[in-house]
């Protein structure tokens, strides 16, 4: 689904929101293998892949102020407000999928993963980094015996993210063809933190991973990124 609006009076708005799901075997990046490879295993590696995103929602604009340099007029609005322009871009996201694992030494299977039992219903608690528990551990516990668990893979979703980019541009007309464009570029403008999936230990990846039911901050999230980014720049045209 789409919304457009045509660069008309020195305002383009373009957004899209996007529904799907995607599923595949392994996350192939030059190194990925699967995670169950008995045969008795192998069709739990067909599940949601760790890039699935159901719910994908952008909306951007262009902006050009209304006083140009060029144009008749006031000319002390124009030295002020000559030659502005303002972008930004509205993003937010479905969180990706994560798979909670268990120490594999009970199966005793090189190329197998055992994955936790589930013991109690899933509940996110919502908190992150060191404010709490970002969903219930003791809904969770480590297999007895010989067995690969019961949970599957990527199985649970991490959290949603939100974010704001913004850009002002200005423009200095050199004489004919010639322009200089002086740029400020915003990325996450309001520094909100962006939380990954609650993965291991460490772990910076944006699509799906695992975390053990064993680790120590199980149930926790610390893994972030995103901080505020600024940045200058300035573009010559001829």
């Amino acid at each position: 689904m789409a919304l457009n609006r045509p660069f008309k009076n020195g305002l383009l708005i373009k957004g899209a929101y996007t529904l799907s799901r995607s599923k595949n075997m392994t996350d192939e990046d030059g190194w990925a293998s699967l995670l169950w490879n008995a045969p008795s295993q192998y069709e739990r590696n067909y599940a949601l892949a760790g890039y699935d995103r159901p719910h994908v929602f952008q909306m951007a604009f262009v902006y050009e102020l209304p006083y140009k340099t060029s144009d008749p007029g006031n000319p002390v609005l124009k030295a002020i407000l000559g030659d502005w322009q303002v972008n930004g871009i509205y993003s937010a996201f479905s969180g990706t999928p994560f798979t909670i694992t268990a120490n594999s030494a009970e199966i005793n299977m090189p190329g197998n993963q055992q994955t936790a039992d589930q013991v109690g219903d899933y509940r996110e608690v919502g908190d992150r980094g060191s404010a709490g528990l970002f969903f219930d551990p003791t809904a969770f516990a480590q297999p007895q015996g010989v067995r690969f668990g019961e949970t599957g893979r990527n199985q649970f979703r991490g959290p949603s993210v939100w974010n704001v980019d913004l850009s002002v541009f200005r423009g200095f007309r050199l004489g004919g063809s010639r322009r200089a464009e002086f740029r400020a570029e915003a990325f996450n403008i309001t520094n909100s933190p962006h939380w990954r999936s609650p993965l291991g230990t460490n772990t910076t990846t944006d699509t799906g991973g695992t975390i053990s039911v064993t680790d120590a901050n199980f149930g926790r999230n610390f893994n972030v990124y995103g901080e505020r980014q600024i940045r200058l720049g300035l573009r010559f045209s001829f």
